[in-house]
């Protein structure tokens, strides 16, 4: 049974320490922190009665045996919920008592776990030499402190799959629906445009549906299915199966829209410490040592080692370059150095990890469909080195790619080798395409350099849509490839450079040129801008943009047909300030400007955005643009609402002889077993939230959601095999429900959709002095049970007793030990008192208590039942 003392009693518990040191005199002992102090109860000289019930509390931290459901943190990083028993140890007080599913759960060495033999369980300090455990009542919270000696060697942020929740079967919809009119001389238009992501789970299956419902006053009404399809974790394989409609990666191959299923390495399964790419360190210590590792000034690592070679594989990934520097502290205090290069592109690779992917299906989204199979696999063979192979696989069409990273102290290096051999509907053609791409940090200078891509093509090499459309025009006799940007490319460049110029700002430059065989067209872009932010939070932004493409016409009839190339250049310049309203640190309005300058048509626009004070909830903005000629001069104004249900935007623009209304509403719907919720927009993986009686309440992280009327709200979204903190706040909440829990700890598969209950109790909150026969007070600390036998308060200074009830009268039985003699029992009557007030305040008789079996059920004298919940 998991037992939770409610907060009530943590309350009560506040008001004895205070009182304590009024009744009793704390006197230091001898000893350890935790026991250096204890209360003299023999102080109590008005009490005859058994002192008993304070002499508990002579321990810090003190809690009764039972089994309690706790958040286990070892060496100060969160590791799991579970319910463990407390048994109470001579000397010790109640102590957790690990299990053998327990202590695998703390990554205990196998021989420790199997010290148990025979026995049920055992205290951390039996099972590991060393080990501590101090558990935090009012959080719920055992710390578990372990010698790593005594631990199995596990990557940072590591979590056991047996940990991941599969969440609850739920349905629901997204959705995003929006409403235009507009108005000019010639007429007026409307239209009504609504996009739909919904979904059902089934234990680890989740079926997902994506389409977009239009309507217009021309068109009518038209629906347009996007993709369908279910999918699955497979923790075992660390990967994900997909079936139904959705995408390659485009990684290596090309992009394809596909109907098919495709079974692909998830690495959002991994550690934190094994995502991504990061080299391995390895070194050598003379002596148990201290090993810092630091990224450009920062400290980013540190850990102990033996004397001995050693092994660091677990860093998480930073910046893609910055070379490593590493420090060995040994035990007399001299250190040695030494760098390790990190310089790597996004397919670089951790050396030893492994990604993969293999899809079976047909073509979609093209002329026709076609089968096909795709297998991909990468690997990390050093720290320099990744790498990788493809395969493609379709009729009358074969394509493999051959491919690695290189890193290095010069930057990273990538090279890739594709080939291609296909029928296009009159003859065969093969072909070669060759990548090249680079990346290096300057570290002195701040410059960050990247040859983004480079890659040449002979005039034989083709993608898979390319050929399927390539065979569509040599039986229609139509061209529609022209439009195609990878068909017959010939050579491509994309490039950025980065400069950060410290408090000046920073600028970046970019720029991509791509040909095509035969002439049939090239495209040249160049970008260049800056950037700067002032401390008084005023920035400044220029863009400059210029492109130009040439294209030649081609005759319907002749597909080797030219015409003379036509070339089409444009650039503009853009200048922007931004302008912080009012004082700074609050929630201040923004002022800014800009200033377009391009070869057709000079643009000049001012605006005035903010949020309202608060919640930031409402924001809105107001705006005019102007033009040489006047023809295109406008206003403009929007407001948008973050609501618990959902989110509002509407949008007004007016010009000459026009004026157009723009509305948008954004949010999401639940169905589940207690009804359907609505909410703001969903991710793919979120939470309903069940907090019976606590309407109003807020979510942190929410998005603005709130518990409704029903006791449900949506938690928008929960990161994948992550430990997310889902937190509730009291703030809005009824003061007649009081929450027996605001913090759950979950861990999910990526897409469930889980169902988390928080505990609560609605009633009315009492205050009660309670008389003993001759005037006696009771003991500080003594227990207060309801008819049905469960703890719902504590007996504090003056013979006082905090409770919440939602009965209007009834009997409470007041216990501080085990004898008939140690108990009484009171009556209360809430009959003409005035129940809006947050704290009602009472006086009632406690009398001996009569001895009724249903008024004391057997586990309610047990002292592991601290707070049952109601």
């Amino acid at each position: 049974m998991s037992v939770h003392p409610p907060p009530l009693r943590r309350v009560a518990r506040s008001v004895l320490s205070l009182g304590a040191g009024l009744l009793a005199w704390p006197v230091a002992v001898a000893g350890p922190p935790e026991t250096s102090y204890r209360f003299l109860e023999s102080l109590e000289m008005a009490s005859p009665i058994n002192k008993g019930s304070l002499s508990r509390f002579n321990r810090v931290g003190n809690v009764e045996p039972g089994i309690y459901s706790v958040d286990v943190v070892v060496n100060g990083s969160f590791s799991h919920r579970r319910a463990l028993r407390f048994d109470l140890v001579e000397g010790m007080g109640a102590v957790p008592c690990f299990k053998a599913e327990d202590a695998v759960l703390l990554d205990l060495r196998q021989d420790l776990v199997a010290q148990l033999g025979q026995r049920d369980c055992a205290r951390i300090d039996e099972l590991a030499p060393g080990a501590q455990a101090v558990f935090d009542l009012s959080r719920l919270r055992l710390d578990v402190s372990l010698p790593q000696a005594q631990r199995n060697h596990v990557a940072r942020g590591y979590i056991d799959p047996a940990l991941y929740d599969a969440g609850d079967s739920m349905g629901f919809l997204n959705y995003s629906i929006s409403q235009y009119y507009a108005h000019t001389a010639q007429g007026s238009s409307s239209s009504v445009y609504g996009f739909t992501n919904s979904g059902i789970n089934l234990g680890l299956w989740r079926l997902r549906q994506q389409g977009s419902l239009g309507y217009d006053s021309r068109s009518g009404l038209r629906w347009n299915p996007v993709r369908t399809y279910a999918r699955r974790a497979l923790p075992g394989w660390t990967s994900e199966l997909t079936v139904g409609q959705s995408y390659t990666s485009g990684k290596l191959l090309s992009g394809l829209a596909y109907q098919g299923l495709e079974l692909s390495s998830d690495e959002r399964m991994l550690p934190d410490s094994q995502r991504g790419y990061a080299p391995v360190i390895r070194g050598s210590a003379r002596s148990n040592a201290q090993v810092i590792v630091s990224q450009k000034g920062r400290d980013i690592y540190r850990t102990t080692v033996a004397a001995g070679s050693f092994v660091i594989d677990d860093l998480y990934p930073t910046s893609y370059n910055g070379d490593l520097d590493v420090t060995v502290i040994e035990a007399d205090g001299t250190r040695s150095r030494f760098s390790v290069p990190y310089s790597a592109l996004p397919e670089s690779m951790r050396p030893g990890s492994t990604r993969y992917s293999v899809t079976l299906g047909r073509t979609r989204d093209t002329d026709s469909s076609l089968p096909f199979v795709d297998a991909l696999v990468q690997r990390g063979l050093s720290n320099s080195m990744t790498g990788s192979l493809g395969l493609r696989v379709a009729p009358a069409y074969q394509s493999a790619v051959l491919g690695t990273t290189l890193a290095g102290t010069l930057g990273s290096l990538g090279l890739s080798l594709n080939y291609s051999h296909a029928d296009t509907g009159g003859s065969a053609r093969g072909g070669w395409m060759v990548g090249l791409s680079y990346s290096r940090a300057f570290d002195v200078t701040g410059t960050q350099f990247s040859l983004a891509s480079y890659r040449y093509s002979t005039s034989g090499y083709r993608e898979l849509a390319d050929v399927i459309s390539e065979r569509q025009v040599q039986r229609s006799r139509w061209s529609s490839l022209a439009s195609s940007t990878s068909y017959q490319q010939h050579s491509r460049i994309d490039f950025s450079l980065s400069q950060q110029l410290g408090s000046l700002g920073s600028l970046y430059l970019s720029g991509l040129t791509q040909t095509f065989h035969h002439d049939r067209s090239r495209i040249t872009q160049l970008q260049f801008g800056y950037s700067t932010l002032w401390r008084n939070g005023v920035s400044l932004n220029l863009a400059f943009q210029r492109q130009q493409v040439s294209s030649v016409a081609r005759r319907p009839d002749e597909l080797d047909g030219r015409l003379p190339a036509v070339a089409q250049t444009g650039s503009s310049l853009m200048l922007s300030l931004s302008i912080p309203l009012g004082r700074a640190g609050g929630e201040r309005p923004i002022a800014s400007a800009s200033v377009v300058r391009a070869a057709d048509q000079d643009l000049y626009q001012t605006q005035v955005s903010g949020m309202l004070a608060g919640e930031r909830h409402l924001s809105y903005s107001v705006g005019a643009s102007h033009a040489p000629g006047g023809q295109q001069d406008s206003i403009n104004g929007n407001l948008g609402a973050r609501l618990p249900k959902a989110n509002l935007n509407l949008n007004l623009t007016h010009g000459r002889q026009y004026w157009q209304v723009a509305g948008n509403v954004r949010g999401a719907l639940a169905v589940h077993a207690g009804g359907i919720t609505l909410g703001p927009y969903l991710g793919d993986t979120f939470a309903l939230i069940e907090a019976k009686g606590a309407e109003g309440a807020r979510l942190f992280n929410g998005q603005g959601a709130v518990i409704d009327s029903h006791g449900y709200a949506l938690l928008p979204s929960l990161s994948p095999y992550h430990r997310n903190v889902v937190e509730l706040a009291a703030s809005g909440k009824s003061h007649k429900t009081e929450l027996l829990e605001s913090q759950r700890t979950v861990i999910p598969y990526a897409g469930a959709t889980l169902k988390l209950s928080f505990r609560t109790r609605t009633g009315h909150a009492l205050l009660i002095r309670l008389q003993r026969d001759g005037a006696s007070p009771l003991p500080m600390g003594a227990d207060v049970l309801d008819a049905q036998g469960s703890v719902i308060g504590m007996v504090g200074q003056g013979s006082q007793a905090y409770l919440r009830t939602d009965q209007v009268q009834g009997e409470l039985l007041v216990r501080w030990g085990d004898g008939q003699q140690e108990r009484c029992a009171a009556r209360y009557d809430l009959h003409g008192q005035d129940l809006a007030q947050e704290l009602i305040r009472l006086e009632a008789a406690c009398a001996a208590a009569p001895r009724r079996a249903e008024f004391l059920p057997a586990e309610a004298a047990q002292p592991h039942a601290p707070g049952a919940s109601q």
